[in-house]
Formats: structure tokens, C-alpha cells, sequence
């Protein structure tokens, strides 16, 4: 991801998101008339995100916040969003590069296939802590490479924590927030940023 590319995903989440703390009640009564069934198509639009990011997960994390709250919310998401990207993890360790070519880029998926070579637990880790990475496809880089299916569990709950407990209590009380809050949140956001630049600075010169 460039930094076009960059500014460009922020902007579009940020409006994603003031649409959705605008409209959180529409939000919360769309889900919920499923009924009973509301937490598994909540669950199912999140895993279905992580395998195909049709449209910007963090959508439904911070819907998530709003229905259930903070605690409720988050565990609620780790859970889907880490089981989704088992999934992903395991359809490309038993199924392999031809059927992940219907679903990525051949292309994308080499490059960073290339840049996972060799490299295990704390790699995948920060590769779902910094936005950089294309979270979504890790899952399947992580199923093409060497890496234990337990090792990968672990750098994907840890690397996902930081941005759940974000997302998720954007949702539970994002409404309550100071401007300054705001201002510290996108401060948040841009080090990571640039600290993902500077971490793969480091790596494609040593996988080139």
C-alpha cells in the first residue's frame, strides 16, 4: 500500500464510520431483525470480509461494539474475525496457490508470499498489527508458508487485539468521544502507518 493508497482507504474508513456512528440505530435494528439469527449473520458477514474484503470490515466490528458492547463486543469479534482468518489459513495449506487464484491476485499473493519466506511468528504478528499489511491475504500467505498452524494462531490473535479493542469501542462509545480523543485515535493510526513503512523498508531488500 502506497501513500495515495493509504490516505485514500483512511478517508474512505473514516467516512465508512461517521456513517455508521450517525446511523447506529438504523445500524443496530438492520442486524437485529434477524432475531435470534443476528449474531450469526453478524459472524458470517465478518468471516465472509476476511476471506473476500468485499467491503471494509471494520464496518461490522464497529457494528458489533454498538449492539453488544465493549466487552461483549470485542470478544465477540476477536472470535470471528481470528476463526475467519483460520479458515483462510487452512483453505490454502490443503488447496494451495490454484484455488487461491480465484479468489487473489496471483500476483499479489506472490509478493508477499515472497516476503513471508522463511519468516514465522512474530512476522504474522505484525503483519495484522500494521495496516501495511493486507490483512486478509496474510491469512492465505500464512497457509502457503512454512509456519505452524499454532504459531499462526497465536501471531493472529495477538495482532488483531490492538485493532479490535479499537474498532470495538469505537462502536460501544464512539459517540462519547472528545475531538481530542478523535485527534489521538488518527495519531494512532498514522504511527502504525509509519511504522509499517519503516518495518517493510527493512524486508523487501532482504527478500529481493
Amino acid at each position: 500500500m502506497n501513500t495515495a493508497e493509504f490516505w485514500r482507504e483512511l478517508h474512505e474508513s473514516a467516512v465508512m464510520l461517521q456513517a455508521v456512528l450517525s446511523n447506529q440505530a438504523l445500524v443496530s435494528a438492520e442486524i437485529q431483525s434477524y432475531g435470534v439469527w443476528a449474531p450469526l449473520v453478524l459472524a458470517l458477514a465478518q468471516m465472509v470480509q476476511v476471506l473476500v474484503a468485499v467491503i471494509p470490515g471494520h464496518v461490522f466490528l464497529v457494528a458489533a461494539g454498538y449492539i453488544y458492547g465493549f466487552q461483549t463486543g470485542f470478544l465477540f469479534n476477536l472470535f470471528c474475525i481470528v476463526a475467519a482468518s483460520q479458515l483462510g489459513f487452512l483453505l490454502a495449506r490443503v488447496f494451495g496457490r490454484p484455488f487461491l487464484h480465484h479468489l487473489v491476485s496471483p500476483k499479489l499473493l506472490d509478493r508477499w508470499y515472497q516476503l513471508s519466506k522463511r519468516r514465522g511468528f512474530l512476522f504474522f504478528t505484525v503483519s495484522f498489527l500494521l495496516p501495511v499489511f493486507p490483512t486478509d491475504l496474510m491469512n492465505f500467505v500464512g497457509g502457503l508458508s512454512g509456519i505452524s498452524s499454532r504459531k499462526f494462531l497465536a501471531a493472529n490473535i495477538l495482532g488483531r487485539i490492538p485493532g479490535a479493542i479499537m474498532l470495538t469501542l469505537i462502536g460501544s462509545h464512539g459517540l462519547e468521544f472528545s475531538r481530542s480523543t478523535w485527534l489521538g485515535l488518527g495519531a494512532f493510526a498514522a504511527a502504525l502507518y509509519v511504522a509499517g513503512h519503516l518495518v517493510l523498508q527493512r524486508l523487501v531488500p532482504q527478500a529481493s
